[in-house]
């Protein structure tokens, strides 16, 4: 893990500023080295002539402390324009640096190298070393007033978990999640299982376990059509970041819950005639919940029960139709699982006309020789049958 070192160069209208930046400090992490922070005139009289010492200060953003220890200061000064050598002092937040320049005769340099900071407390995304008023009288360094950058810092915190992931008991065949929340920076996620509370363990990818797992390197991993196969898995996550060190989640144990088999029926399937009896159908389970649906989508419920009443599910003999039932069993668990369906089914046939015609309705023919009867106004699913005048079938039709 490691942090960003930048200089930039800023040229104000008299002055050439290198700044020094530091991006993604680790917080609590140590001590960085920063950049060098030059300051050189354009001019010869950009650091204007003093009446005695005076300072320049310049201030880390918040939640940055320099190492006081750490740090020198370089000037330039081939014409002797300082009256004495430049002094400076590091503090925990700011560096102070004291000349007297008693002459504009040369470009005058300052340089300060080898500074040190770190990041302390909360993470900083991005503050600016800035010229503060501190010491007086404030130095005059032309069109670099107060208020002026010299470098950009930012910081980042170590991975930390707020939220473990919780236990999941889900029903086979529904989804299952499992979440974690952490702060730091740059995290990146890796979801881990296990069938032996972790002694060993296998990293999460889209062919684990016949590919039914997604998001397993996002905060939170999602397990589709959930398997009875995989019950009394664990999984945790390892959390890395910009900064150090890697963590792991603590475990949490996938209970999956078996669904109930469809029911048992009985008058099940059942075909009469028109206003014909007809046996109301029952059903038997596990000791969970009986429902039954019109639909084989199992969204509209008629009723709930081993055993309702003809008219509760909808079968009527008084009119020829067709009518089918979904049965399903729903387990007395609090994730209360329902299973696959049964069906039962009732169909109602229509009753022959009464005012059929049959053509030709009186005729005669000689022995052995064929004739075709026609029937008008004939109904589907209806078979017909020719009878003679002692009853006995001559033909189906």
């Amino acid at each position: 893990m490691s942090s960003f070192l930048g200089m930039g160069l800023k040229t104000y209208a008299q002055v050439t500023i290198t700044e020094a930046d530091l991006s993604n400090i680790c917080v609590g992490g140590g001590y960085y080295v920063l950049g060098d922070i030059i300051i050189e005139e354009l001019n010869t009289d950009d650091f204007r002539i003093s009446a005695g010492t005076e300072f320049l200060t310049l201030e880390l953003p918040p939640n940055f402390e320099f190492k006081t220890t750490a740090g020198d200061l370089f000037y330039t000064d081939p014409g002797s324009d300082f009256n004495a050598a430049p002094t400076y002092q590091i503090f925990t937040t700011t560096i102070e640096i004291a000349y007297n320049i008693n002459n504009t005769a040369v470009i005058n340099r300052f340089r300060l190298s080898n500074l040190q900071i770190r990041a302390v407390t909360a993470a900083n995304p991005g503050g600016n070393i800035t010229r503060i008023s501190s010491s007086t009288p404030n130095a005059t360094i032309f069109d670099a007033p107060l208020g002026t950058v010299f470098g950009t810092l930012s910081s980042v915190e170590s991975p930390s978990i707020s939220v473990q992931p919780q236990p999941q008991t889900e029903c086979e065949g529904d989804i299952a999640n499992f979440s974690v929340s952490a702060t730091g920076g740059g995290l990146s996620y890796q979801w881990q299982r296990s069938t032996d509370g972790f002694a060993t363990s296998t990293n999460i990818d889209n062919n684990t376990d016949g590919g039914i797992y997604s998001n397993f390197n996002s905060s939170v991993l999602q397990i589709n059509d959930v398997p009875n196969s995989i019950n009394n898995y664990q999984y945790r996550v390892e959390i890395s970041g910009i900064c150090l060190p890697i963590i792991t989640s603590d475990p949490a144990q996938l209970t999956v819950e078996a669904l109930p088999s469809a029911p048992s029926i009985t008058n099940q399937n059942q075909e009469v005639c028109l206003n014909e009896a007809v046996a109301s159908p029952t059903a038997s389970g596990s000791g969970g919940t009986i429902t039954w649906y019109s639909d084989a989508a199992l969204t509209t419920v008629l009723t709930t029960g081993s055993a309702p009443s003809l008219a509760q599910i909808g079968f009527d003999n008084s009119v020829a139709e067709t009518t089918t039932v979904y049965i399903t069993e729903t387990s007395t668990s609090l994730n209360a699982c329902e299973g696959p369906a049964a069906t039962a089914s009732l169909i109602v046939n229509p009753l022959p006309l009464d005012n059929l015609v049959v053509n030709p309705n009186n005729t005669e023919v000689c022995d052995g020789e064929s004739i075709n009867f026609t029937i008008n106004g004939t109904q589907s699913g209806v078979n017909y049958q020719l009878f003679d005048e002692t009853n006995t079938v001559i033909s189906a039709i």
